[in-house]
């Protein structure tokens, strides 16, 4: 729901946990005050996201056709990492504009205060917010194929075969990783359609960020076999689907994004939304203590002559 920690004003839709709701300034659309502060959180349950849509922004701090100050600003932030400022303005740059966070919450900050510079009335601003949560495209729980399959304790079903997550008390690279899969009988983990990576980002988002049991980066056994773009899974399934970022923020270039040294591939997790979190990284770097790995499933069947 949304929190109304400064001033401002609320009103919420659902009375389900009030996961949709409109957020306005004081006084909005006529009476704004000549000096405001305002800190408004959006906060939903562990694993879902907020998605933003700002209906109408205008405030001071825009003069000569441009803003002279940034006054309402929209802050996200992932796990437990500091709020960051992802956008900032006085005035309404397109209509109807929508920010999503990356997990759960959001923040609106409202910094305004009057001055001569400011030409004419302001309204202030209004804006609408829902809360969600990531939904696969078909079924990946419970599959009839599944029936007379079982996984060993705490690991999870699918398609005839068992996944988990590991978190190793230090940080491993990405062979150390495919090396402590063998150890249990299964490989790094491969990913053969949409369907698999769906239920694999389930299982990140309930392990990573409502658990906390794993961290954000976590190896799969796509790797460049020949060190020139040629990508295969350790466990010999056919590369028949990707799922790239496609940006990588420390680069600006999509992903694989040619590195000399990066020939391993990671799942770093920056959102609970999409599942294009695929990355090419260096091999022997050690800066992860997770990993994913997959191994075949056990089927059940009944002792004596049963007919």
């Amino acid at each position: 729901m949304a929190h109304q920690t400064s001033c401002g004003y609320v009103r919420c839709g659902s009375s389900d946990q009030y996961r949709c709701g409109l957020i306005y300034s004081p006084g909005y659309p006529t009476a704004f005050p000549s000096s405001v502060i305002c800190l408004w959180t959006i906060d939903g349950p562990s694993g879902s996201y907020v998605s933003l849509v700002l209906l109408d922004v205008d405030l001071p701090g825009y003069l000569g056709g441009a803003c002279t100050s940034r006054v309402l600003q929209i802050r996200d932030r992932f796990l437990t990492v500091g709020w960051n400022t992802i956008h900032g303005l006085c005035r309404g740059e397109n209509e109807q504009r929508l920010f999503v966070s990356s997990s759960n919450d959001m923040q609106l900050a409202m910094l305004a205060t009057r001055s001569g510079g400011d030409v004419g009335g302001t309204r202030g601003f209004m804006a609408t917010f829902n809360i969600s949560t990531f939904i696969a495209s078909g079924q990946v729980q419970n599959l009839p194929d599944d029936a007379g399959f079982i996984c060993p304790c705490g690991w999870h079903l699918f398609r005839r075969n068992c996944y988990q997550t590991f978190l190793h008390n230090v940080p491993v690279n990405w062979k150390e990783s495919d090396a402590k899969c063998r150890e249990v009988g299964a490989n790094l983990t491969s990913v053969a359609d949409r369907q698999e990576m769906e239920f694999l980002h389930l299982l990140l988002v309930t392990n990573v960020v409502v658990k906390r049991i794993a961290d954000p980066k976590l190896y799969i056994g796509l790797y460049d076999i020949y060190r020139n773009r040629t990508f295969a899974w350790t466990d010999g399934t056919p590369v028949t689907f990707t799922d790239w970022s496609p940006v990588d923020i420390r680069t600006g270039f999509p992903q694989p994004d040619g590195a000399d040294i990066n020939f391993c591939v990671a799942i770093v997790m920056k959102n609970v939304w999409g599942t294009d979190q695929w990355y090419d990284v260096a091999c022997d770097e050690r800066d992860t203590r997770s990993f994913i790995c997959k191994g075949k499933a056990e089927r059940v069947t009944r002792s004596g002559n049963d007919v």
